[in-house]
């Protein structure tokens, strides 16, 4: 069970975290706003837990939290651990590719 397809033709964050996570927890409000700002870009999450822990491994999602940055269902940036600047500048680079 993969995510491809999702955001099909459309620019798309996958964030990859957990509840537990420290980290996670403080950049989890700020995604949200993310998303509510940048509407034109699909905003997934994924909490890798036991439960999860297939899908995240299939994403190659080894540290959280991690943001994959897609554009046209590839990968073109990779931020990992809470660092909303550089997630922002994924971000706006991708928007404007």
């Amino acid at each position: 069970m993969g995510l491809a397809g999702i955001g099909e033709g459309h620019n798309e964050i996958h964030g990859g975290g957990s509840r537990r996570c420290g980290p996670c927890k403080i950049i989890a409000p700020k995604y949200q706003e993310l998303s509510e700002k940048y509407l034109d870009v699909v905003f997934l999450k994924l909490d890798c837990n036991q439960e999860n822990k297939q899908l995240a491994k299939e994403l190659s999602i080894r540290v959280v939290p991690t943001f994959k940055v897609l554009k046209h269902n590839k990968t073109v940036k990779e931020v990992t651990g809470a660092k909303f600047d550089d997630l922002v500048a994924a971000i706006e680079m991708v928007r404007s590719s």
